[in-house]
């Protein structure tokens, strides 16, 4: 399928009582597209923050929930997909040298959330003005039960390029055993990760 995924969790956070697991799988789609699912897990709330440092040789622009990264002749877009994500950016100490530091921006994106708490993130880049990105977030059903799932135990996002429009379901927990059907717009179908390529069947990952 020309996919490839990396999936990592940190338990570091957990040595404290009221402690946090943070997880992140980053899915390449396709060059220059990657789809980045970060969650934190935790029995009070939290708020979660995901940093993006940028060189300080382009332009950094900032927008409702998305931001651009212009350098020579390529072009970087980034969109925050779902509720309750909020950016701010920041000027914070780059180092290319010992002893020597300089400034460079820092995009940060925060979420505020109980139990498990999804973010998810798009990443696109390509030469400048050629870079086409359309996210949304799409509800998730289970075909048995009628029902929407919440966004704690699944996420449906659709992406669109240029070229290719993908539908991705991300199930973050189990319903009552791991074999439960999801659907998502056209995609349907059993596993942890499920990516429909412009309509086709999905693939399907766990």
């Amino acid at each position: 399928s020309g996919i490839t995924i990396l999936s990592g969790g940190h338990t570091g956070y957990l040595q404290e009582g009221d402690g946090a697991y943070v997880e992140r799988r980053i899915l390449r789609l396709e060059d220059g597209l990657y789809l980045l699912s970060d969650t934190g897990t935790a029995p009070g709330e939290h708020t979660y923050s995901e940093l993006f440092h940028f060189n300080n040789r382009g332009e950094v622009k900032l927008e409702e929930n998305a931001f651009i990264y212009l350098v020579g002749h390529a072009e970087s877009k980034i969109h925050f997909v779902g509720e309750g994500i909020t950016l701010s950016s920041s000027v914070q100490k780059l180092s290319r040298y010992y002893n020597a530091w300089e400034d460079h921006t820092v995009i940060s994106a925060f979420k505020t959330g109980a139990g498990l708490c999804p973010m998810l993130a798009v990443l696109c880049g390509g030469e400048r003005d050629t870079v086409h990105l359309k996210t949304r977030l799409i509800p998730v059903e289970n075909p048995v039960s009628g029902k929407i799932l919440p966004e704690h135990m699944a996420q449906g996002v659709e992406i669109q390029t240029a070229q290719h429009t993908y539908v991705i379901i991300l199930r973050h927990q189990d319903l009552i055993n791991p074999a439960d059907l999801l659907r998502a717009e056209g995609c349907m179908g059993m596993g942890r990760i499920l990516i429909a390529k412009d309509g086709a069947n999905p693939v399907v990952f766990g």
